[in-house]
């Protein structure tokens, strides 16, 4: 009895040290949550399989209230109770499942290195020579890059933000000595200085806590001021984490930002790069084309700088709507409607035609980002890795329309109408981008650019080029 008192009271220990761990970053500690569980296998005396996995649940979740801002703390521990879970149904004996647990949380630790070290190296590959890099907070995912940034030739040096926490800590100089450790040219910034310093910069990245699934960080103070005068001086920001910072359950309206910490608003973020790429509306032109097996399967990606397709503009609303009827009633098809941005202009266009009910099935207004996940079904990653005014975003609503409403079809439409007054974001009104999906893994998503900043026009543009794309889909498929 003294010796599994003497056990508990070590993991115990292991777990207090977490909760109380002020010098390292989400993903260092996440992975020391994955090896105290490794210890707690290690010390308990239980006999059953049955016994070891509740003792490892009750030590996973002890460890999850430790650190509950830190969204990957949770994530890998739940993923490696969920295996667990399935390992024990299959082990015959404590000693089996003991084993299991070991080796899965070396490898679960390892595939968290590997997350920091890619989404490190697709950060570098968005840097240009000679960059400059800005910095707040301590992150070990930005402190791999900027590594890797210096031995790729890419860095010029690092401005680090003092970044002084209620305690009196300075995690700048903490980042400062470990990256002149590695021969990086580094000078810290007093936190009330930076507006002074941000235009140096090439690019300025911050860590991350969280991702919260309206596309904001919860990251170390002076987060969200660096980002303010970087947007004052016209100087981007990337968000540089692992995917497992996506914060999955949290309801915004129940987020608590810490002592020490900032909540950053999506609208002062340029991108976020994880292991998966870089998100982002205004990540930079990219096209992607990719095919998903078969004729009928289609995937395109535009970015915003993307024109309206040129038929928008020569054909009217009731053509295209007959076009599309005609189309559908052929295939014995229907179709459904997520739109955010034109609100409510695609449904409109659609059910002024008489008969309409016989090919539409329905549509849905998500307007907010929270409605957008809870009504939709919008995975978190989407939203907060690729921004609420995105392809991905858009092709997300058509999808999720579709499966809403059980049809052979779905729209998706997002975009900002404007005006640009009024409005923090940085990007522009007329930005928008439409998606269609369809039978056969079928998917297609154009950016649009209307180059207005008249709200009405806007709304319609959106609409039309929603219609545009659809029924030159069907036609395609005819």
């Amino acid at each position: 009895m003294g010796e599994e008192s003497t056990a508990a009271r070590g993991v115990s220990d292991l777990i207090a040290r977490i909760a109380n761990d002020r010098e390292h970053g989400a993903s260092w500690i996440a992975r020391a949550a994955l090896r105290v569980v490794g210890q707690c296998a290690e010390r308990s005396r239980a006999a059953t399989p049955a016994e070891l996995l509740g003792e490892v649940r009750d030590c996973a979740e002890a460890l999850s209230r430790a650190r509950p801002g830190m969204a990957p703390v949770r994530f890998w521990l739940e993923w490696l109770v969920r295996d667990l879970s399935a390992a024990a149904e299959n082990s015959r004996q404590a000693g089996e499942l003991r084993s299991v647990i070991g080796t899965l949380v070396a490898s679960l630790v390892a595939e968290s290195e590997r997350a920091t070290r890619v989404a490190a190296e697709n950060a570098v590959a968005r840097l240009a020579a000679g960059s400059v890099i800005f910095t707040a907070s301590f992150s070990g995912t930005v402190l791999e890059a900027c590594r890797l940034a210096q031995r790729a030739g890419r860095l010029q040096r690092v401005l680090a933000a003092e970044s002084t926490d209620p305690a009196g800590h300075s995690h700048g100089h903490a980042l400062a000595n470990a990256l002149r450790r590695e021969g990086i040219d580094v000078e810290v910034v007093a936190d009330d200085l930076m507006a002074r310093h941000v235009s140096a910069a090439t690019l300025i990245w911050l860590g991350a806590d969280r991702v919260l699934i309206d596309g904001s960080i919860v990251n170390g103070v002076p987060s969200l001021r660096l980002a303010e005068a970087a947007r004052q001086a016209q100087r981007p920001v990337d968000v540089v984490c692992e995917s497992a910072k996506f914060d999955r359950w949290t309801a915004l309206d129940a987020v608590v930002t810490p002592p020490g910490f900032d909540r950053v608003p999506a609208d002062l973020l340029h991108a976020v790069v994880t292991e998966k790429g870089a998100g982002g509306a205004d990540s930079g032109p990219t096209t992607r084309d990719r095919q998903d097996g078969g004729a009928e399967s289609e995937r395109v990606s535009v970015t915003a700088e993307a024109p309206i397709p040129e038929s928008a503009s020569s054909v009217s609303a009731e053509d295209l709507v007959a076009r599309i009827a005609s189309r559908l009633i052929a295939r014995n098809e229907n179709l459904a409607v997520a739109e955010s941005a034109a609100g409510g202009r695609i449904c409109d266009l659609l059910t002024d035609r008489p008969g309409s009910s016989a090919w539409f099935a329905g549509g849905i207004l998500p307007y907010a980002n929270s409605s957008k996940q809870r009504a939709v079904g919008i995975a978190a990653e989407t939203l907060a890795q690729f921004g609420a005014v995105s392809g991905e975003l858009a092709a997300a609503l058509a999808d999720g329309a579709r499966r809403l409403f059980d049809t052979a079809w779905g729209i998706g439409e997002t975009g900002i109408a404007g005006p640009p007054s009024g409005r923090r974001s940085s990007k522009p009104a007329g930005l928008g981008h439409v998606a269609v999906v369809g039978p056969g893994g079928f998917s297609r998503t154009v950016g649009v650019t209307t180059g207005s900043d008249l709200r009405a026009q806007n709304k319609q543009a959106f609409a039309i080029a929603a219609l545009v794309l659809l029924a030159e889909a069907l036609e395609k498929l005819a």
